[in-house]
């Protein structure tokens, strides 16, 4: 509890509070009510002159001039009421509200930042206003000190007496405007060198208008930029927050989510707007709350205009667009997963070093996304695999990324493709097993032994040969089959099935495989026939 003392002083501080507080209303009453009696006896005498008065045109005036004055009597007593009652006299009084104008309360709402303009460039518009002034006058004084001259050469030459009273007389006109118009030069002249002699120098005012906005409206805006961000990043963290309750991993979101998520970023900007708007009008600071007003009104009707143009967008968003969370999605010739839609879509390959990337939502514009196999693979190699593309290269993947596959040739030479060249060239993938075939033709004359005798005795030299160069375990199948009786030979077909881990042995099974057929046919003396190429006579040349 509190000493008795301490609630004792606390008591008469807020009394004498209370009789400054009365003293000063009885003072501001007394004023105010001097005021009242004086501008009644004006409005009595302005009416006792209205009705002595007899010309329209001052009746008019002067009628005008009573209302004017008979307004302000009635203000000053609503004044004096308000003060006396503490309450809002003319609300209470007066029956019918003024109606609703639009222009009217634009008006009231651009005037302070009008007012503050004006007053900002007051002096530059004063010193453009006199320079203005002063180039007309230039241009008139030029316009009369020719004809003053044209007039005094007439004067002088002519000898008619009646046209050189005439001339004189004009000449006399023209001069006094003349002068008028150097008085009137040199007025606003002085008047301009006053004005530019007082103004401050550049640095000077801007410092003290800087200075000034700090202390008053730079105070104001940082206090509602606080208050801005203040507001923004706690709502966000609360739905952050709920985010992290209701979401679970692996799963994806609904579209009802979806519309939660956009729903309360749009009122997490919309109620931090709403704060820094009522810091200003906390802080009576009308020119950064009418700019503020405008600026909500303006991006309103922006989102209005906006909206036909981003349907597409929010149907993505909502993830019922044509591209949607979890599937796949072919993005510069290369396949992504769509991790997660947002404003920055996350794609994701797996496969990729550097394979995340964020897509703006306006990029999706025009894909189409598919849900992914099971076994579907991301990417048709990965880095350390060997491939044979179809321009013929043979080459371990050193390295694969977004942009770029460089393959390590054989011999020690690099080779970089761009990822959608690289794709074009349709790699197949050598350590995920590999087969190799080629077709091999002897002599017509050992037709009757080609399926039988020589077809083993070919098997049984290949087969031990790949075995001498990868060894038992890395050899999955070595064939040799009769495949055709062709023009000139009985061809034989040598293929040989080897792992994926001997893919850096690619060429050299190759030469096995012809070094196997030739020392074969070399042992046994078989005949290797040559091409032979037959001629046909053609009654008609125009055929050949």
């Amino acid at each position: 509890m509190m000493p008795l003392a301490i609630i004792a002083d606390v008591d008469e501080e807020s009394l004498a509070e209370q009789e400054n507080m009365l003293e000063s209303t009885v003072k501001t009453l007394q004023n105010l009510t001097q005021l009242t009696k004086e501008k009644s006896k004006e409005l009595q005498q302005a009416i006792k002159k209205l009705k002595n008065r007899g010309q329209e045109i001052k009746e008019a005036k002067t009628a005008k001039s009573v209302e004017d004055m008979a307004a302000d009597l009635e203000s000053l007593q609503f004044k004096l009421e308000s003060i006396a009652t503490g309450v809002s006299v003319r609300d209470h009084r007066i029956k019918d509200p003024d109606k609703f104008e639009l222009k009217i309360e634009l008006e009231n709402l651009l005037q302070p930042m009008i007012y503050s303009l004006k007053s900002v460039t007051q002096d530059s518009r004063r010193i453009e206003l006199y320079r203005q002034a002063i180039e007309k006058i230039n241009h008139k004084k030029k316009v009369t000190d020719t004809a003053v001259t044209n007039l005094q050469r007439l004067s002088e030459f002519t000898k008619d007496p009646a046209l050189g009273k005439f001339l004189k007389k004009m000449l006399a006109t023209w001069k006094k405007e003349q002068q008028t118009l150097e008085n009137e030069r040199s007025t606003l002249t002085s008047q301009l060198q006053t004005i530019e002699n007082s103004q401050e120098p550049f640095l000077s005012s801007t410092g003290e208008l800087v200075t000034s906005f700090l202390k008053s409206r730079g105070v104001n805006l940082l206090i509602g930029v606080v208050a801005f961000f203040s507001v923004f990043i706690l709502m966000r963290f609360c739905f952050a927050i709920y985010k992290k309750i209701r979401d679970r991993k692996d799963r994806i979101k609904s579209s009802f989510e979806r519309l939660l998520d956009l729903g309360f970023l749009a009122a997490s900007f919309l109620f931090a707007i709403i704060a820094t708007l009522f810091v200003f009008n906390l802080r009576n600071d009308w020119l950064l709350l009418g700019l503020g007003c405008l600026f909500l009104v303006a991006l309103g009707w922006v989102l209005i205009k906006s909206i036909p143009g981003m349907v597409d967008q929010v149907m993505l968003l909502l993830n019922l667009g044509s591209v949607r969370e979890s599937e796949r999605v072919i993005y510069n010739g290369v396949p992504w997963e769509v991790k997660s839609l947002n404003f920055y879509t996350h794609f994701v390959n797996p496969q990729l070093s550097g394979g995340s990337m964020n897509i703006s939502i306006k990029e999706l514009d025009g894909m189409v996304s598919r849900p992914s196999a099971a076994n579907e693979e991301w990417f048709p190699s990965k880095e350390g695999d060997w491939v044979q593309l179809e321009d013929g290269n043979i080459g371990q993947v050193v390295y694969q990324s977004p942009e770029m596959v460089q393959l390590a040739l054989f011999g020690g030479s690099d080779i970089t493709y761009t990822t959608a060249n690289y794709l074009a060239q349709n790699p197949k993938n050598l350590s995920r097993n590999y087969r190799i075939q080629m077709v091999f033709g002897i002599d017509y004359k050992y037709r009757s032994i080609c399926t039988s005798e020589i077809q083993d005795k070919m098997h049984k030299r290949l087969k031990k040969e790949l075995e001498t160069l990868l060894g038992h375990k890395e050899l999955i199948k070595a064939t040799t089959d009769f495949f055709s009786a062709n023009a000139s030979s009985l061809d034989f077909e040598y293929e040989a099935f080897v792992k994926g881990s001997s893919a850096h042995m690619y060429e050299e099974v190759e030469r096995v495989l012809v070094k196997s057929f030739m020392d074969t046919c070399n042992a046994y003396g078989w005949e290797i026939p040559f091409q032979q190429i037959t001629l046909h006579n053609a009654s008609n040349l125009e055929n050949i």
